[in-house]
């Protein structure tokens, strides 16, 4: 699926395809008949198109498989995440700049609506106010208060600057997000508004009517990914995991963010496990050695610090990723 923003002219590389087959008469269960026939190649390209999705259509090497490309434009994009409320990072740069300035009331040139968040402005031209927003508790040393913030997506040019933009790529949606995007585009019903496909997406994948649906990879993000990532030489603690985020999503950010966790604590264990082995092999005694209560005891504070850091770990990427309550949007999967 390619993508055109206003910051970018030329067209992104394909990031969706579908691949529709014709069915064997074996293969097919009686009931599949039927939803074979309700979504033939035909009605599901004449589907996306009028959910305002751009398609083209090709053919495998062997004729036994059709596929089919899907885009869409950076306005469509734009539309549907502001009809599922998608959450979206704000740019640091403008949340700063809006909390300070705050909003003014339109109805009355003195007051606002929300004051400013600044020190030393003048309230009606008389009153020194002091409301900037400050860390007096010395709590969260290491990010400011307009840094990682998120909110839900509107589509309004008022806005459209609020929303951070990837280096990469230029634009406020990464390749996973265009992704996410035309996946809920496809299965939003039609008569919900906003002019979804209404695809069947599980059903059809199930009955084998539709082969696969998946991304394609974005060579133009996913270099700079590989440049970083796959290295002959790296620690653990080094993986670029927003990186990872950006470009596969969150779960498998958290997943990497995991490993790479796991790995680290495993060295220290490691090296200590070693020390007592050699002690161990020294010893007269075996099994018995001095250091085995030694090694029990500290494998027991080991287990506890390493969960405890990883929670610690896990609260602090969730914030940064915008992953806080994910579970309260989390839809449940259909099997």
């Amino acid at each position: 699926m390619d993508v055109k923003d206003e910051a970018q002219l030329e067209e992104r590389p394909t990031l969706l395809v579908g691949g529709l087959a014709p069915k064997e008469k074996d293969d097919v269960a009686r009931g599949d008949e039927a939803l074979g026939r309700k979504w033939s190649v035909l009605k599901i390209v004449l589907a996306l198109e009028k959910a305002g999705l751009e398609t083209a259509l090709y053919k495998s090497q062997k004729f036994d498989v059709v596929i089919i490309k899907i885009r869409a434009s950076a306005e469509r994009l734009r539309k549907h995440a502001d009809a599922v409320d998608m959450k979206m990072r704000l740019s640091d740069n403008d949340v700063r700049t809006r909390l300070s300035e705050g909003l003014p009331d339109a109805n009355d040139p003195g007051d606002y609506i929300i004051y400013p968040r600044r020190n030393d402005w003048i309230y009606r031209g008389k009153y020194a106010q002091r409301t900037a927003i400050e860390d007096t508790e010395h709590q969260c040393p290491s990010y400011a208060y307009y840094e990682y913030a998120y909110g839900k997506f509107q589509n309004n040019d008022d806005d459209y600057g609020l929303y951070h933009r990837y280096a990469t790529s230029g634009s406020i949606f990464r390749g996973v997000d265009r992704a996410k995007l035309i996946l809920s585009i496809l299965v939003w019903p039609p008569s919900k508004g906003n002019n979804g496909a209404g695809l069947p997406l599980e059903k059809l994948l199930s009955s084998k009517i539709l082969k696969a649906a998946f991304p394609l990879q974005d060579f133009n993000e996913l270099q700079p990914l590989l440049k970083k990532w796959i290295v002959y030489w790296a620690w653990p603690w080094d993986q670029p995991v927003t990186k990872i985020k950006d470009y596969f999503g969150e779960k498998i950010g958290f997943y990497f963010l995991f490993v790479g966790h796991y790995t680290t604590w495993f060295i220290y264990s490691s090296i200590v496990g070693v020390a007592v082995y050699a002690h161990t092999a020294a010893d007269f005694r075996g099994e018995n050695a001095a250091s085995i209560p030694f090694f029990c005891v500290f494998i027991s504070l080991w287990t506890t610090l390493f969960f405890e850091f990883w929670k610690r770990k896990q609260a602090r990427y969730a914030m940064l990723w915008g992953m806080v309550d994910f579970e309260a949007d989390q839809k449940d999967r259909p099997e």
